[in-house]
């Protein structure tokens, strides 16, 4: 098959051989005019092909090229290796009018309830609506988590809506947000606020703490010079 304006592809039966797998998968890498992307529907779990090391295989010696040439610097047997290419981002507006960024072509595994595949932008879309059922605004959201009964209430409710612990540690991979906490995505999908990885609170949570405890001792000081 020579078609090279194909965009989708649907994965339904098992494939074991990587081959057969780089064969598929490389109809949809096909360069055409206006074609930019392509979506692959994966109903049996045939990505983790992506993880095998066999998928890119070691870097390949420079072919010598033929005839003469002059000599020259000894050359490193090994190829310097290409780095790796940026992960595509792009901008989903959702309905409050503010932009979110996600991974650009990145395998998912989001489902409608019927068991067709949506994408991370539906997926999100969706998550935007039902979250105002759990919380009103980022304070309330930040007290439901600050306490583990009411965090885990929150999380079960989410679980039931067909929010669970998988479609959520997706969605961290969507945002990049995977060294973040839930919150962060909550918070991020909620209100498009800027995600902190657990170093960077936890450092910011220091910091606080230092400040305070810093004025606790000036106010103490004070307080013990006024009364001698």
């Amino acid at each position: 098959m020579d078609a090279r304006n194909i965009r989708n592809i649907v994965l339904m039966r098992s494939i074991n051989s990587m081959i057969e797998f780089k064969q598929i998968i490389g109809r949809g890498t096909r360069l055409y005019d206006g074609k930019d992307y392509f979506t692959i529907y994966d109903f049996v779990k045939a990505h983790h092909h992506f993880n095998d090391p066999e998928w890119d295989g070691e870097p390949l010696e420079p072919e010598p090229k033929t005839g003469p040439k002059a000599p020259g610097p000894p050359r490193d047997p090994k190829p310097t290796p290409e780095p790796l290419p940026r992960q595509q981002r792009i901008k989903v507006r959702l309905a409050d009018g503010k932009a979110r960024a996600i991974q650009h072509m990145m395998v998912t595994s989001f489902w409608h309830p019927d068991g067709t595949p949506m994408s991370a932008q539906q997926f999100m879309e969706i998550l935007f609506g039902r979250l105002p059922d759990f919380f009103k605004n980022e304070a309330e959201l930040r007290t439901l988590w600050s306490v583990p009964d009411t965090r885990a209430k929150l999380m079960q409710g989410l679980a039931e809506k067909g929010f669970g612990p998988e479609q959520m540690a997706e969605m961290q991979r969507i945002i990049n947000a995977e060294k973040s906490d839930l919150f962060d995505v909550l918070a991020y999908v909620a209100y498009a606020l800027p995600t902190l990885t657990r170093d960077e609170r936890a450092t910011s949570a220091k910091l606080r703490i230092r400040a305070q405890f810093s004025d606790n001792n000036r106010r103490f000081s004070t307080s013990c010079w006024h009364t001698m």
